[in-house]
């Protein structure tokens, strides 16, 4: 909600705004002045974009009706339906990525589907279909997979990165000078709208864990359970692999030597 981010947006290294057609002046103000100051945005959707239009450096737009439409990312292809916006960019905005024509890869159009700008110290980018409302609809790992690429540019460096599976959902947090990486099992049938209850969540093995970690720990400990894991340790990070992931498991950093 805004007003959790409100006077604590330097501390967010990445600022997402999902499909919305409405920010208070105030709030726009905030997170403009966020990027400017240093500070990374993303805005997903029609409407979200055309909020920010002139720091995008929208020259002009035109929402289209909903309609279906390809995107691509890592050399693979998925397709859409969402309204688009189409958009004329000026020449300081970078296009990240182009619509394509049908399921194509020689097929590309003028239609940009993301775009960037600097905006003083920080940069803000933009997806202009409604991306949220799609995956919700429609599950592509494509989808899923361009908007990480999104955000990796705007946030290359990440405290925690994951290998091994693309269902581990992560939290990070601190409690008596230790650190804490939250590790969710995200697998089961949750993802359908239709599904009240499941029984089963199919277990993540083999998970492999990477933690800025600054400098090298006295011990990684993965709880609950309090066993002790090896671990390699190179310019600032730590690594490791999580040989089993039922649910919910949490890594505990502790010290350094």
């Amino acid at each position: 909600m805004e007003h959790h981010l409100t006077g604590r947006m330097k501390y967010y290294p990445l600022i997402i705004v999902p499909e919305c057609d409405y920010l208070s002046k105030d709030f726009k103000e905030d997170l403009t002045t966020y990027v400017k100051n240093g500070g990374n945005l993303l805005l997903i959707g029609t409407s979200t974009a055309q909020l920010f239009k002139e720091e995008l450096g929208i020259i002009s737009f035109e929402k289209q009706s909903e309609q279906a439409g390809f995107i691509a990312v890592g050399g693979k292809m998925g397709s859409i339906r969402s309204e688009i916006l189409n958009v004329t960019l000026s020449g300081e905005s970078q296009p990240l990525s182009f619509f394509y024509q049908g399921s194509d890869f020689r097929n590309p159009s003028q239609l940009v589907s993301a775009s960037m700008s600097q905006l003083g110290k920080g940069r803000m980018a933009a997806v202009y279909f409604n991306a949220g409302a799609c995956y919700a609809e429609y599950k592509t790992f494509v989808l899923r997979d361009f908007i990480n690429a999104i955000a990796d540019m705007l946030f290359p460096d990440r405290m925690v990165q994951v290998r091994g599976s693309k269902l581990v959902h992560v939290t990070v947090n601190t409690l008596n000078n230790r650190l804490y990486v939250n590790l969710i099992n995200a697998g089961g049938d949750h993802n359908g709208r239709n599904t009240i209850g499941y029984d089963e969540v199919p277990e993540l093995r083999d998970i492999e864990v990477s933690i800025h970690t600054g400098s090298k720990p006295a011990e990684i400990v993965l709880q609950p359970g309090g066993k002790l894991l090896d671990f390699s340790y190179s310019n600032g990070k730590s690594v490791l692999t999580v040989p089993e992931l039922p649910l919910h498991s949490i890594l505990e950093v502790t010290g350094s030597r």
